[in-house]
């Protein structure tokens, strides 16, 4: 090989070494910390207190499902933090049938992190 092609292919595998050890760090675990559960109002039976729990039936055949609140549950109405009295008068106001509820928990486990309430534009809220 010509000096010139050899300097070219050494620096090529140089390179080509520098970015698979660069790269090894972006293949870290992906850690998943929240699992989603979306749900309309009428589905759903609200926690009343703050160390409370939400009941949620799926579909009618459903067996009901159990989830706790607890002081660190967050509520949301669409992407504003509000307290829980807030949140319920909300869900008390607006139109149950259109209103999108998002129970985010979690994974593997029944404990509420956040509650997003949401209705879609024009639906009356």
């Amino acid at each position: 090989m010509q000096p010139t092609a050899e300097r070219l292919l050494t620096g090529m595998l140089m390179l080509a070494v520098i970015l698979m050890i660069w790269t090894q760090g972006a293949q870290s675990a992906l850690v998943i910390n929240e699992a989603a559960v979306e749900a309309t109002l009428d589905q759903v039976r609200l926690p009343q207190r703050e160390f409370g729990q939400l009941s949620l039936r799926r579909c009618p055949a459903c067996t009901v499902e159990t989830w706790r609140v607890d002081a660190d549950t967050r509520y949301l109405l669409g992407m504003q933090a509000v307290s829980l009295d807030e949140f319920l008068a909300a869900a008390d106001d607006g139109p149950a049938a259109a209103a999108m509820l998002v129970i985010f928990h979690e994974p593997g486990g029944r404990r509420i992190t956040r509650l997003r309430l949401s209705w879609p534009p024009g639906a009356g809220r």
